[in-house]
């Protein structure tokens, strides 16, 4: 189903899982938490959605999450970033072109949703960084290395650790 697509994309790209008993998720931080409380709500299996995505990325965002870790918020943000730019780059490719364009369209739309949420907190993690959980570098200095290391050829970004 298209929800269920959507509980894929957005789990890999947040490298987050709501469903422990799938394989293919084991390495993602399980949210145990969100799932149950979605679960609750809903009183059906919970799935990451664009209405549940910004409670699934604020649970990411949690202080033991983040420094369980290992990563800055914004660079966990950054990561996810890209992430969905790779999705989006796919769909919109050759990969994309199989699809029907309606189908194609609505999966844009889903990771359009998951990038601009990822924007306005790599934002807030900018402008407010007290609003987050400290570990690893402050996002100000991820950023700034981050366009540092921009290559002019391929016009992609990465992540400097």
């Amino acid at each position: 189903t298209f929800e269920q697509w959507q509980d894929d994309a957005l789990s890999s790209v947040l490298n987050v899982t709501l469903d422990n008993t799938n394989p293919k998720r084991s390495q993602r931080i399980h949210l145990a938490d969100v799932a149950q409380e979605l679960e609750a709500e809903d009183g059906v299996q919970a799935l990451i959605t664009p209405s549940t995505l910004e409670r699934v990325l604020v649970a990411r965002l949690d202080e033991e999450r983040v420094a369980a870790s290992g990563a800055s918020v914004f660079e966990y943000l950054f990561a996810s970033w890209q992430s969905v730019q790779g999705v989006i780059g796919n769909l919109e490719g050759a990969k994309g072109k199989a699809l029907d364009p309606e189908v194609r369209q609505a999966r844009v739309a889903t990771m359009e949703a998951a990038r601009v949420l990822l924007i306005s907190y790599m934002g807030l993690a900018l402008q407010i960084p007290d609003m987050f959980p400290q570990t690893g570098r402050s996002g100000r200095k991820v950023l700034g290395d981050i366009l540092l290391q921009a290559t002019e050829d391929d016009g992609k970004y990465q992540a400097v650790t």
